[in-house]
């Protein structure tokens, strides 16, 4: 083409852009109305850094946020993960890597040697374990020495699934308030205690028992009262049953009394038998005696006395004086 169709080329174009493309100052107000003001951006509303020191991956720091009273914070951070944060707020956070065996056993932790330590907090403290390790250890602590623990004025409490406390030598709790022990939320759980010898001493001894109590394989039962006004007192609303395979001896130093009211009892041991005969006594085997070494024997009934032998002979017999027999009637058969 020649040169001079280039030119004639080219003013046409300009011409054609011309006509047909407005400029930016007059864009179409039907196109687009735009309801928000255009957001502006200035370097103040950024975070601000400045480097202090960087050396073999370690790198010193200050940061500000943005504001007028925007948070300036110290930042030391290692050569790896792990970092120290101190900020105008008075607070230093200590921040570790992450546990990697493949980086070493003691990767990601805070390890600490010192001659001793003293902290006192002015406001509660807060401190979070978690499991982890080969032994699963949430917190294991080593003491070689004494271990005191004290809340003034206060509770201490502990809890967990499974608490265990064991004492190589001794074991003692101790509350000079009081100790309670209870098994189950609602008192209905189980105590088990195994030992030798249960050595117990108080002034006053009192069990509340709502069900049952049950005493099995004791060898032998001892109870001494060594003061005279001691007293054993058995209060039953229903009945008592005593079945011994050996020998029962009583010695009584006072008086002996038994009074039997005769009422009868719905469900009692011996309902069958309470409607004939009250008291009873029956010997299966041997001799039955009643003696009174230095009194007298008395036998007083209301409707009557029977005695009766089925196969012997009855004999009554006065040493030192005589056997009267008084009646309205005496009949001899």
């Amino acid at each position: 083409m020649p040169h001079n169709d280039l030119h004639k080329t080219e003013r046409q174009l300009k011409s054609g852009a011309s006509k047909n493309t407005k400029s930016t100052k007059n864009l179409p107000k039907e196109v687009a109305k735009p309801k928000t003001a255009p957001e502006t951006q200035s370097l103040a509303d950024c975070i601000d850094f400045n480097t202090l020191m960087k050396v073999e991956g370690a790198h010193i720091y200050t940061r500000t946020l943005p504001g007028e009273n925007g948070k300036k914070t110290l930042r030391i951070d290692g050569p790896a993960d792990s970092g120290i944060a101190l900020d105008t707020e008075g607070t230093i956070r200590l921040i570790t890597g992450t546990h990697d065996p493949n980086r070493g056993s003691a990767s990601g932790k805070l390890l600490i040697k010192s001659a001793g330590q003293q902290q006192i907090h002015s406001e509660p403290s807060t401190i979070q374990y978690n499991a982890g390790g080969e032994n699963k250890d949430a917190w294991n602590v080593l003491a070689y020495g004494d271990v005191v623990h004290e809340a003034r004025g206060s509770e201490y409490t502990i809890r967990a699934q499974k608490i265990t406390l064991i004492a190589d030598e001794e074991l003692t709790i101790q509350g000079h308030g009081g100790v309670k022990i209870q098994a189950g939320q609602t008192g209905k759980g189980t105590i088990d205690m195994v030992c030798g010898t249960l050595t117990q001493r108080a002034v006053n001894y009192q069990e509340l028992i709502e069900g049952q109590k049950k005493t099995s394989g004791v060898a032998e039962q001892s109870t001494e009262q060594f003061d005279p006004r001691a007293s054993v007192n058995i209060v039953s609303a229903g009945s008592i049953n005593h079945k011994i395979l050996g020998d029962l001896k009583e010695q009584i130093g006072g008086a002996y009394h038994t009074e039997i009211l005769g009422k009868p009892v719905p469900g009692g041991l011996l309902a069958a038998d309470a409607t004939v005969n009250t008291h009873q006594i029956r010997t299966l085997v041997g001799n039955s005696e009643i003696q009174s070494v230095a009194g007298k024997t008395t036998v007083s009934a209301q409707t009557g006395v029977d005695i009766k032998t089925t196969t012997g002979n009855i004999g009554i017999s006065a040493v030192a004086g005589n056997v009267d027999i008084d009646g309205l009637l005496i009949l001899l058969n």
